[in-house]
């Protein structure tokens, strides 16, 4: 009867580590699906996180050149000018170069504007007649940006969302 009895419980030991064996199984594949999900959460985030520093750096140029094309100053405001500044540093990393390319040719037309308004402001406080040709460039250089902010969202095709 103790034999019996032994088997009977040692039959039952088995039994009992192999449920144990494959409810184990179980929880790790509910751990690997709960790994998978968090790791699609994840990338879901820096995704997202990659985007809103791609679009800023589009925001942030659009201002610049707006802030150009609709002001009369002969200087940008220093926030605007910083930020854009940074923005342009930062793309080096967020965008293909051709985007770093186009936003220093933005700088460059910007900065020339500004530079031709500041030399046609020296002239106009000494009431002297502009040199031949600087109203028509500061024109031709404010089309360019007009253009330019009708053209910079197919600069930044990495913003389309599919």
């Amino acid at each position: 009867m103790q034999a019996l009895s032994g088997g009977i419980v040692g039959g039952l030991a088995v039994l009992g580590a192999y449920k144990i064996g494959l409810r184990q199984v179980s929880i790790i594949e509910a751990q690997t699906e709960i790994l998978a999900k968090q790791a699609d959460i994840e990338a879901k985030r820096l995704t997202h996180e990659l985007y809103e520093r791609r679009y800023k750096t589009y925001d942030t140029a659009l201002r610049y050149v707006v802030e150009c094309v609709e002001s009369t100053d002969q200087r940008p405001r220093p926030e605007i000018r910083d930020q854009f500044i940074r923005a342009l540093g930062e793309s080096q990393f967020l965008h293909d170069a051709n985007v770093t390319k186009e936003l220093i040719e933005i700088r460059t037309i910007v900065e020339a504007t500004y530079a031709i308004r500041r030399d046609m402001w020296s002239y106009d406080q000494g009431n002297d007649a502009y040199p031949e040709g600087y109203a028509e460039k500061e024109r031709e250089l404010r089309s360019w940006l007009r253009e330019r902010v009708r053209t910079l969202p197919a600069l930044f095709s990495d913003l389309v969302v599919t």
